[in-house]
């Protein structure tokens, strides 16, 4: 799961990681399994290219979206709350299929 935060595009280290992700071949992390949650401090136009820009290169890559990404906004208690109890079906689910 990635939890990316609004001002990730400021960090050196985020802007490394997108590239990194830019590089690998395109089934490179097919079997990966991912959810992308955005935490905007302040709503600023094109902010959330950064949690796009991962959710896109993560499937293109393979890899398999657990659940929709979700923006949330500056006042997110909510909207974690909804996708924490989202995580938390899809993956009690998901274990539940799991064969050993």
């Amino acid at each position: 799961m990635l939890v990316c935060a609004d001002s990730a595009t400021d960090e050196p280290e985020a802007l490394d990681f997108l590239d990194f992700l830019a590089s690998l071949d395109s089934t490179e992390l097919r079997g990966l399994e991912y959810a992308v949650l955005r935490v905007e401090s302040i709503p600023r136009p094109g902010s959330s290219d950064f949690s796009v820009g991962i959710d896109r290169l993560l499937e293109r890559l393979g890899a398999n979206r657990l659940a929709r990404r979700m923006d949330c906004p500056p006042h997110f208690r909510d909207h974690l709350h909804v996708w924490a109890e989202t995580m938390a079906t899809v993956l009690a689910l998901r274990r539940e299929n799991v064969v050993v």
